[in-house]
């Protein structure tokens, strides 16, 4: 069913985009000092990259001894955190697309919101699924909720990483350690550069997690984050926030069928054929083999969210 495999579609990209963002803050720096269960804050103030000529005693390290790459290993034992980010490109030296980002993981979901002048432009909530991954999509009319979840399947043929088992964590490029100032405040920061990319970690004083992330791409674009709460151990209830007060419903296709595809209420076990292109109304819902409404109010949500994309 076409909405079915363009709804998948749609949001695995947008989950995989934001998450490689965000993972790229929440896997860089720290140290093994992290305690699960303790929340570390900063009120520090987003801006565009170190102070200018304030990088100082710069010296390469070894990977055992980067905050970096500990923070890396920590995120791989660790499959429950919780973060909030603040982000913006960095174009000419400037802040540009800030946006506010709250990430929440554990072992079975993966939540990520992104707001951008006061509009949410990112709203992923991502389900780990035997060979796979079910994407959720909020629907809210009518004065009901419902939260349909897609399956995207994976047909990577690479053997996955095993959290908490390697060694060492990978690490592309080198890593040197030096002191920067920040908005005139002093950090003890980790420069790493790889394939013409850098990136500068930073961090206050002995605190385990980083404050600043500045990455700066070989085209001369760069990102900046200030990582504003990471806290290892719980998801600060936001995955089971995110499905209170919604119907849960599975969407299926019917083998390759682009226009046909099923509906399940998991609260009911009631299933719903559809079928796109057909009927007055642009589609036909049918349960048991015969017509119903009972579902035409989340059929228009859905049509009309996923033409937008």
């Amino acid at each position: 069913m076409r909405l079915y495999k363009k709804a998948a579609a749609v949001l695995l990209a947008a989950a995989m985009a934001v998450s490689m963002m965000t993972a790229c803050g929440g896997g860089a720096g720290g140290g093994s000092g992290v305690v699960p269960g303790v929340t570390y804050h900063s009120n520090a103030a987003l801006v565009a990259g170190v102070d200018a000529d304030s990088i100082k005693s710069v010296m390469p390290i070894k990977v055992a001894d980067s905050r970096y790459a500990a923070f890396i290993k920590n995120v791989a034992s660790n499959p429950t955190i919780y973060e909030k980010v603040s982000a913006a490109d960095v174009v000419n030296g400037q802040l540009t697309n800030e946006r506010d980002i709250e990430q929440a993981q554990t072992e079975k979901f993966m939540s990520i919101k992104a707001v951008q002048n006061g509009k949410t432009v990112t709203d992923i909530l991502a389900e780990k699924a035997t060979n796979g991954v079910y994407t959720y999509t909020f629907v809210d009319a009518s004065n009901r909720k419902a939260a349909v979840r897609f399956f995207e399947e994976s047909h990577s043929t690479e053997t996955p990483d095993v959290p908490g088992t390697s060694e060492t964590p990978s690490v592309q490029g080198t890593i040197s350690s030096a002191q920067v100032t920040v908005a005139n405040k002093p950090y003890y920061a980790e420069i790493i550069q790889s394939s013409g990319t850098k990136k500068v970690m930073c961090y206050e004083a002995d605190k385990p997690v980083p404050t600043y992330e500045f990455t700066t791409y070989s085209n001369g674009y760069g990102m900046a984050a200030v990582y504003k709460t990471i806290c290892f151990g719980t998801d600060n209830g936001v995955i089971e926030s995110r499905l209170s007060g919604y119907t849960v419903y599975t969407a299926t296709p019917e083998g390759d069928s682009k226009t046909k595809g099923k509906l399940k209420n998991e609260e009911t076990g009631d299933t719903y054929d559809v079928t796109l292109g057909k009927g007055d109304k642009g589609y036909t819902v049918e349960q048991n083999g015969q017509p119903t409404d009972e579902i035409d109010w989340l059929i228009d949500a859905m049509i009309k969210e996923f033409t937008k994309s």
